[in-house]
């Protein structure tokens, strides 16, 4: 079985691939991105919107084994009609959120 695979059987993550993982001297950083290609959602009001460009954000997770867990994504901004420029839906979090569902 892949680290890959196991860290995301691990932390519970669906519709997430976990691309890599590294370890800092404070924590877990996992590189992850959703798991089916798809057009770029605003996290406002869910309907689709152009990409605008791509920003690195982090969310925190639940610590595994006592260690603090972040989650790492270039993240769409999108240039929505209705809510401006924001963040694209991620599967792992609420919008405007820091932290992922779980934590």
């Amino acid at each position: 079985m892949r680290a890959t695979t196991l860290l995301r059987a691990v932390l519970g993550l669906k519709h997430t691939r976990v691309l890599s993982f590294r370890l800092t001297e404070t924590s877990l950083v996992l590189g992850v991105k959703p798991a089916k290609k798809r057009r770029s959602i605003c996290s406002g009001c869910g309907k689709r919107a152009p990409r605008y460009d791509r920003r690195l954000r982090t969310w925190r997770h639940l610590d595994v084994c006592g260690v603090t867990t972040e989650l790492e994504y270039e993240a769409w901004r999108v240039d929505c009609p209705r809510c401006g420029v924001t963040i694209e839906i991620v599967p792992w979090a609420d919008a405007q959120s820091g932290f992922t569902r779980p934590f």
